[in-house]
């Protein structure tokens, strides 16, 4: 046992005087941080956040809930040439609801489109004759004149 490490010794310095195996260690690049929080009680209220960052860009996310269903939060994410996209949502009784803030290429606010709707022509439809209508002589109807006091319903109008 001790001859193979001390020819694992010896091997080691021999390629590190060499050259061939660098006697530093080499620095590591920046994999980024992260943080985290998180709190819940007995009674089912909760929240919780983390945030993450690295070299090509970030993520973060923050929730908070209570035991009527009622959640709050939003998230985000960004990449390091500055775009970003930010996203606050509630969900509750109402349903769910997100409001988006973003600076990405393409997402400019504009109006609602309007679906084009194609109608097919209808064909002609040939219509009957319109009936004829014979005057009786009938006078015409006149508002009637109630007496003072009398009340008129207040459904009829």
């Amino acid at each position: 046992m001790k001859v193979i490490l001390f020819v694992f010794v010896a091997t080691h310095l021999s390629l590190t005087s060499a050259g061939l195996i660098p006697s530093a260690p080499v620095a590591l690049a920046n994999t980024g941080n992260s943080v985290q929080s998180q709190t819940q009680d007995s009674l089912g209220n909760y929240a919780f956040a983390y945030t993450e960052n690295h070299a090509t860009g970030g993520t973060s996310r923050k929730e908070a809930g209570n035991p009527y269903g009622q959640v709050v939060g939003s998230y985000s994410l960004g990449i390091v040439d500055g775009r970003q996209r930010i996203v606050n949502y509630v969900a509750d009784a109402y349903g769910f609801r997100a409001q988006v803030l973003t600076n990405e290429p393409g997402t400019a606010p504009t109006a609602q489109a309007q679906p084009a709707i194609a109608v097919a022509p209808q064909p002609a439809i040939a219509l009957a004759p319109q009936p004829t209508f014979v005057a009786h002589g009938y006078p015409a109807v006149q508002p009637v004149a109630y007496p003072s006091g009398y009340s008129v319903s207040p459904y009829l109008g």
